[in-house]
């Protein structure tokens, strides 16, 4: 897949998700919000990639506001490196 086409459809594994200890150790927001973003790389324009501005994580992560997400973030993106340019991406 080239770095920013966009996929037909989307692998997704949750027995690794499930089997994965630091989301076993999130409350079920930050795993839900963590999801979010995963199935954000697929389809937003920063594809493979998410952005790192949190004015857009909290908008593709599905947080009801931006307080919801600051309190959520630190926990969810220990899950994510950043790479280059500044872009999230995930670790495996």
């Amino acid at each position: 897949m080239e770095t920013n086409s966009k996929p037909m459809y989307q692998p997704w594994n949750e027995d690794a998700f499930q089997a994965d200890v630091f989301v076993r150790g999130m409350t079920w927001l930050q795993r839900l919000l963590y999801r979010s973003l995963l199935q954000a790389m697929f389809f937003h324009n920063t594809r493979p990639y998410l952005p790192t501005d949190d004015d857009v994580l909290w908008v593709l992560a599905g947080a009801e506001s931006p307080e919801m997400w600051e309190q959520n973030k630190a926990k969810i993106l220990k899950r994510f490196n950043v790479g280059g340019a500044l872009r999230w991406e995930a670790k495996s």
